[in-house]
Formats: structure tokens, sequence, C-alpha cells
């Protein structure tokens, strides 16, 4: 809005009409975005950028027309852009793109000619001679909104001969609709002329003002997912995808019995149905209880199907599902019992970016089951994290990583295997980044790894001692906890206890004590430090003798924790007294 009344149209047409091609193309993107706004789109309007923008339909680019053809999408809606875009010019553009654009171009330029035009006695010859072949083209072999919009083209195409032929049975214009809800239901029996785009957007207009979705929209919806059309099929997945982001809908929508068909579309479907079948259980199995249900319904094994041989798309959504479905207990054992855990490491060393880290998660969550803990490292689950985690990709992966070769560390066995895979390392640097959140899932890790034994040394030398004790210092009380315990761990020899001190571990730690979750953690690490009699003085003067004796006073912890810190030290007359003894005893002997 304040880009628009900041005078920034005027600019941006003559850009449109003057600019060279990549100048015309970002002004084509500048108006999509602009026009989404009502006031944006009148002053658009009124500045005359539907003219340059046809024209841009006709001379630019692949890339020029995409741009085109969306600002033209979020222009239109009113009647004097439709006459505008509905010009002999118009037309003739959009039909050219509908016969010679990509795919992607194809679908919008059908959508542009269902919705911006009106079939008029000055373009309707025009439409019957140049566009029953490129549409009979794109309804046999587009893709799934394309051949939505194909078909209904076609369809405005015989009503409008039949009409032209016979005006005296043309039907009765039916009551407007009533309520908002009203209309929804309307646009999916068909009786309103709609586009899938158009019903998308008004769903989820619907759904984001937070009104409540009727039964009778719902079980609409799931007729169109059983109604053996793919295209209707796949936008009613669509449809319940956007409902289900909203929680409160997830019981109206397993109450109309919305799990089978979306199952069975995830079987039967186009790939683009499966898709969207499988990004609206993601959604619906947020809910625990929906959990349950959906797997009762058959979701594994077409989830795990599509994991294997679903396209980019597919497979990240496959494993996203299997990730939230994963949140129930019995549906873990379920899924790695049947195979999906080999798909899910695949996708982590073959993905894309979006797909590696849905399977990491998905693999985190599977691995809170012990059994499963072991599944996956035989499966290559650890070497193929790891490897995660040394990239550097989007999306936070090597983040994602290492909460799941976090969980995977809680087996003693998987624990050295993922140091010897290399994982110190990446986790150390991770420990040092910005976010504090990434520092804490980071540290976790480390301090997983640390209990055992034989990896202590190992992550003391790759030098996480400094980050975790920054964490200490600085992190928030979660991260703080997590830093006690991993130092207390690597408190395991003098060398790395006087190392962590030196680091300036003591005095976060003794002010550790004062918080309530970190009471535990902070005593337990300050009494392995104590071991040594240098740093038991440093705990002394921080003030840490003193914080544990008013909380062994007031029973918040056990006298075993803090052995070593309030064990007293033997004065000079006690060393004496035993030195004399010694001696006797050695006389004696």
């Amino acid at each position: 809005i304040s880009i628009g009344l900041a005078g920034a149209v005027q600019p941006l047409v003559w850009l449109l009409r003057n600019g060279d091609y990549l100048g015309k193309i970002h002004s084509a993107g500048a108006f999509s975005k602009l026009a989404r706004n009502e006031n944006n789109r009148k002053l658009i309007l009124r500045e005359g950028a539907v003219e340059p923008l046809i024209q841009l339909l006709h001379e630019g680019n692949a890339a020029g027309r995409i741009q085109a053809l969306w600002a033209l999408r979020y222009v239109c809606g009113k009647n004097e852009t439709k006459v505008m875009i509905g010009c002999v010019e118009g037309v003739r553009a959009l039909l050219q793109l509908l016969e010679t654009g990509e795919a992607g171009v194809k679908s919008l330029a059908a959508w542009a000619l269902n919705n911006l035009v009106d079939f008029n006695s000055s373009n309707i010859t025009i439409i019957r001679a140049e566009a029953y072949v490129p549409l009979q083209r794109l309804l046999q072999s587009g893709d799934a909104e394309g051949q939505h919009q194909a078909k209904a083209i076609l369809n405005r195409l015989d009503k409008n001969l039949r009409t032209s032929i016979s005006p005296a049975h043309a039907s009765e214009p039916s009551r407007p609709p009533s309520t908002e809800v009203e209309q929804l239901q309307q646009m999916l029996q068909g009786s309103i002329t709609c586009d899938g785009p158009h019903l998308r957007r008004k769903l989820s207009d619907f759904v984001e003002s937070d009104k409540n979705i009727t039964n009778n929209v719902l079980e609409l919806l799931v007729d169109h997912l059983q109604c053996g059309d793919p295209a209707r099929a796949t936008l009613a997945a669509k449809l319940i995808r956007t409902i289900a982001r909203k929680e409160k809908h997830h019981l109206a929508i397993a109450n109309v019995k919305a799990f089978d068909p979306l199952v069975q579309l995830l079987h039967t479907g186009t790939p683009e149905g499966k898709t969207q079948a499988a990004r609206a259980l993601t959604n619906l199995a947020c809910n625990e209880s929906n959990q349950t249900l959906i797997a009762r319904a058959g979701a594994v094994e077409p989830l795990i199907s599509l994991l294997e041989v679903g396209g980019d798309e597919g497979k990240t959504d496959a494993a996203w599902a299997i990730r939230n479905l994963a949140g129930n207990s019995d549906n873990k054992i379920s899924i790695v019992q049947k195979g999906g855990v080999k798909p899910l490491v695949q996708l982590l060393l073959n993905g894309d970016d979006a797909g590696k880290v849905q399977a990491a998660l998905a693999l985190r969550n599977l691995a809170s089951n012990d059994d499963n803990q072991i599944a996956i490292a035989r499966a290559g689950g650890i070497q193929a994290l790891v490897q995660l985690l040394k990239s550097d990709g989007e999306f936070n992966g090597d983040v994602c990583a290492a909460r799941a070769l976090g969980t995977l560390a809680c087996n003693s066995d998987n624990q050295v295997a993922i140091v010897q895979s290399g994982a110190v390392e990446p986790l150390v640097r991770l420990s040092k980044n910005r976010d504090v959140w990434v520092k804490f899932q980071a540290v976790a890790t480390l301090r997983n790894l640390a209990c055992n034994d034989q990896n202590q040394d190992s992550i003391v030398n790759g030098g996480a001692v400094p980050p975790i004790v920054e964490l200490l210092s600085s992190g928030d009380a979660d991260g703080k906890v997590v830093a006690a315990e991993a130092l207390r761990f690597l408190a395991c020899n003098d060398d790395n206890r006087i190392l962590i001190a030196s680091e300036g571990a003591v005095k976060p730690l003794v002010k550790l004590l004062q918080v309530g979750s970190g009471i535990v953690a902070a005593a337990e690490a300050l009494s392995t430090l104590a071991i040594n009699r240098d740093i038991k003085d440093e705990i002394g003067l921080a003030g840490g003798v003193e914080a544990l004796k008013r909380l062994l006073s007031t029973k918040e912890i056990h006298p075993d924790l803090v052995s070593h810190v309030l064990a007293k030290p033997a004065t000079k007359s006690s060393r004496s007294r035993g030195l004399r003894r010694l001696c006797r005893w050695v006389i004696r002997g």
C-alpha cells in the first residue's frame, strides 16, 4: 500500500512501456505484487498498465510472459479490466501463449482466457477458430491446473454455441449466494463458474479469517476426492490441505471420513494428486489423534512408495507426512517395520535440500524408539546424517542432522559410530553459530556423545569446550543446563578439568545454582571439577561452597552430588598427626 501511495505506479508503467526487457520483466513482477491491494489495483488501471502488459505477452521472452500473466491475473477482476484484456489483441496474445508457451505458461494462459475474457461477439470467432486445438492438447497432456482450465473453457465454448443457436433455451441465472459459506458450496458444486486458483484463494482467505468451515463444504470436498476425475480429486486434496492449516478444523475433517479417500488418492492419483494428498495428510497429522486414524486408513505404505518412486516434491512431502505420523509411538514401529528407513536414508543422500531436511527430521522422530535407533544405524543413517551435517545447504539441513544424531546418540554403540564418522568438527562449528537455538542443538548432541568415555577426549580435542562455556554464560535457561551437563561429562580427567576452568566455566556454573532447572546440572559439574584442588579453591572463592551448603540445608540436592566440593581439606595439625602415626608404624615394622 505504501509503495503505491508513494507514487511508484507511474514510473513502473513508464518502465513497462519504455524499458529494456529486464526492466519490463521487473516492472510486471512488481505489478503482480502491488495489484493484490485494491487501492493499488485502481492506480495501476488508471495509469494504463494493461496495454503494455498485453504487449509484453506478445513480445516478451518466457520470463516476461509469465510475469505479464501473473500481473494481469491480479490486475483483473473489474469489468473494465476484462474489457481491456478481452480485446482482440489481448485474446490473440493469450492464444499464442496457449499454442507455443511452456507448460506452466500454457496453464496460466488458459486461466487468463477463462477468467479475464468475456466471450463476446468481437472475440468469440477468433477463440472458436484458434483455441480448440491447443485446448484439446492441454486437456490431454497438461498439468492438473491446465487440464482443469482447458475443460472449463471448452465447456464455455460449447455453452456459448448452444446459446447462440437457441437463445430461448438459455437457463435462468441462479440466485446469488447469501453467505460466503454458501458461495463456497456453490463454487464446489459448479453452479458458480470458478477456476481452481480462484477457489483456493477464496478458501484460503476464508480460513485465514478464522471462520468455521461447514460440514457441507467438507462433504463436498470428500465427494470430489472420490469422483473419479483426477483433476477434481487433486483440487479437492489441495483445498483440504488449505483448510487443515488450522488445527481447529482437523476433527471436522476426520468426522467426514476424509482420510480413506486421501489415502486412495495416494495409491491411484496422478503424480500431482499423490503430492497434494501427502500434503493434506501432513497438515492433518499435526493432530495427535489423527496420527492414529491416518495410519489405520493405510497411509504408511503408499507414503513409503511415494518416498521411493516420487519426484522431488513428492518425496519431500512423503517424508514430511511420515515425520508427522512418527509422532505416535505405534506409528514409529509400523513405519520402520514396513520399510520406511531405507528410502529416508536414500533421500538424505540423493534428495534436494528440502527433501534432506524432511528425511532428517523424520529419522529424528523415528529414533526416539530404542529399536529404531539400531535399525537406522544399520541402514546407513548415521553416515548419511553426518554427510548432511557437514553440508551448508538451505533450510538448516545441518541443524536438522544434528538433532537427528542427538536422538540416535541415546544408544551407546551409535555414540561411538557418530564420532568415528566425523561428526565432532561440524558440531563444534554449529556450536559457534550466532543463533542461540542452533548452539543449543549442537551442544545437546555433543552432550549425548560425551556420555561415552571413548568420545570425551575427541570432543575436547575438537575444540568443543570454549563454545560450550560460552553457551553456559550467555544461553537461555535450557541452553545453560545442557552446557553444564556436557561439561560434567567432559571433565573426565585433570587436563580436561583444567581446560574447562581456564575457559571461565566456574562462575557461570555457580550462578546456575540459583536457577531451579539448572541446580542439579551445575552441582554435578562443580563436583566433578572440584576433584582438582585448585579448581575447588576457585569454586569456594566464587561462592559455590556457600551456595551448595544452602541447597543441602533445604534438601534441594543430595549430599552425594557435591561430595568433592564440600569435602574438608586436611589441616596442618591433622597432617602432622598422620605423619607421626606413619613413622611409629614404620619404626615398629
